[in-house]
């Protein structure tokens, strides 16, 4: 706050609105490249460091906008849920985005299918369907690779491109990642014992590079294992 409060003009507005977010309500009268002169000068207020007792920390920033339409009373809160779309939409494209209707419209349906999916993977909504893997010179099948699928009641069938990446983001990689082991685990265990034996085959499972660095995933693997056997 004390580096962006010096930069902008007398009379704007600056307050915290969220854990790291800071929103600047500001008078343009230039329009669009008033807003622009504003946002660099805000970048370049970061370009130093930032020294915390003997650290200095490079703080990188996200910056979207949303432009009032004319002098009407306008939904305060609207403009600002605007704004934030258009800063997650800048934390993507790391460049300065402008608040367009559709971005708040995707943003609300991620929004929603983060929220979906959560409750998903609690209820244990989702399934496994097992592609086979095939020995191209004997026929044989050789194994099998687990896939996640999920139909939902009110979003239909949403496709692993859409719902993969929303895990990763929203932090539900993990807890994702962790059913499909014990899933994929669960399902050989019972074609073990419906065969009588120990099948010669395996199981590939997919797991998100995010679940490598947050994960301990030999410790998941274990616990699948375990839980399998019992």
């Amino acid at each position: 706050a004390p580096r962006v409060k010096p930069v902008l003009p007398s009379g704007d507005v600056l307050a915290r609105s969220g854990g790291n977010e800071f929103a600047i309500f500001a008078n343009v009268g230039h329009g669009l490249s008033e807003v622009l002169q504003i946002a660099e000068r805000v970048r370049k207020a970061f370009e130093a460091p930032i020294r915390l007792s003997s650290y200095l920390i490079n703080v990188e920033v996200a910056i979207g906008c949303a432009l009032a339409q004319g002098d009407d009373d306008d939904d305060v809160e609207n403009l600002l849920r605007q704004g934030q779309a258009a800063v997650k939409r800048a934390k993507q494209s790391g460049t300065l985005e402008v608040y367009r209707a559709h971005v708040l419209r995707e943003a609300l349906k991620r929004f929603t299918l983060e929220n979906r999916l959560r409750e998903a993977i609690e209820r244990g909504e989702l399934t496994m369907v097992f592609q086979p893997l095939i020995n191209l010179q004997s026929g044989e099948v050789k194994g099998f690779e687990a896939l996640a699928r999920w139909e939902d009641e009110v979003l239909g069938c949403v496709s692993p491109s859409e719902f993969i990446p929303v895990a990763e983001e929203a932090g539900l990689i993990v807890p994702l990642g962790r059913w499909a082991m014990f899933e994929c685990a669960q399902t050989l265990a019972d074609w073990d014992r419906r065969f009588g034996d120990t099948l010669p085959i395996t199981t590939n499972v997919n797991l998100s590079p995010v679940q490598m660095v947050r994960d301990n995933v030999p410790r998941a693997v274990e616990e699948a294992l375990r839980f399998a056997e019992e």
